[in-house]
């Protein structure tokens, strides 16, 4: 089902289009050398072990993923046809311009995830993450999560010269972020935001023409509740 207003294009995702989406990023990732194990890759540089598409089990994953995204995101329709991309749990940033903007599903995020993407190479991504014990969010668990971050990725080989952290201030809530250069061709940045017992999660990942324009977008327009 897609929709078109203001010559934006929102997309709830078919099958076709998310498992061509998906083979496009995976081979995205082709410069970097792969490892391959059962039903998923690892890549140097990068942690963790990504579903592989070329599996019946990879691909009974994504689909099933698929069906549950498929709710969260015709939901967040509403805000879509007003130009907002998230819903009230993750929260919000413009909805990219350009109909080459699809919804994307990722089979190794988590449902929750609200993710958007051109070309399966340039991504944006929201989630939010509830404090331990309800506790008010604070500096110090947020550095906990990107000291984290930043010692998963070193310890899958990613030189610690390719990695920034710092300390970040996004339409007055303050958080901290981890930007990763030269990760299979791509920046990825990871940004950590406080809103009260919430810890927001709004990521962009990119080609290096066009990281720098992703980051202003979410600098720009993050809100965590419109």
């Amino acid at each position: 089902m897609k929709l078109r207003k203001n010559g934006m294009l929102y997309g709830i995702l078919t099958m076709l289009i998310l498992i061509s989406g998906l083979n496009a990023f995976s081979s995205g990732k082709k410069a970097a050398k792969k490892e391959k194990k059962e039903n998923c890759y690892t890549i140097p540089g990068e942690p963790g072990c990504f579903t592989d598409l070329s599996t019946n089990e990879g691909i009974k994953k994504t689909l099933e993923m698929s069906e549950k995204k498929r709710e969260l995101y015709k939901y967040a329709e509403k805000y879509f046809k007003k130009g907002r991309f998230g819903n009230e749990s993750v929260g919000f940033i413009d909805y990219p311009k350009g109909e080459e903007w699809v919804l994307f599903v990722d089979p190794d995020a988590p449902v929750e995830m609200f993710q958007i993407a051109r070309r399966a190479s340039d991504i944006y991504s929201l989630l939010a993450l509830r404090s331990r014990n309800g506790q008010i969010a604070d500096m110090t668990l947020i550095k906990e999560l990107v000291e984290g971050s930043y010692n998963r990725y070193l310890n899958a080989g990613q030189p610690a010269s390719n990695m920034i952290k710092k300390e970040i201030t996004i339409n007055g809530y303050k958080g901290m972020q981890l930007k990763i250069k030269n990760i299979s061709g791509k920046t990825f940045i990871q940004n950590y935001i406080i809103n009260g017992q919430k810890i927001h999660m709004v990521s962009a990942e990119g080609s290096p023409e066009y990281i720098d324009e992703m980051e202003k977008l979410i600098l720009k327009s993050w809100n965590p509740e419109r």
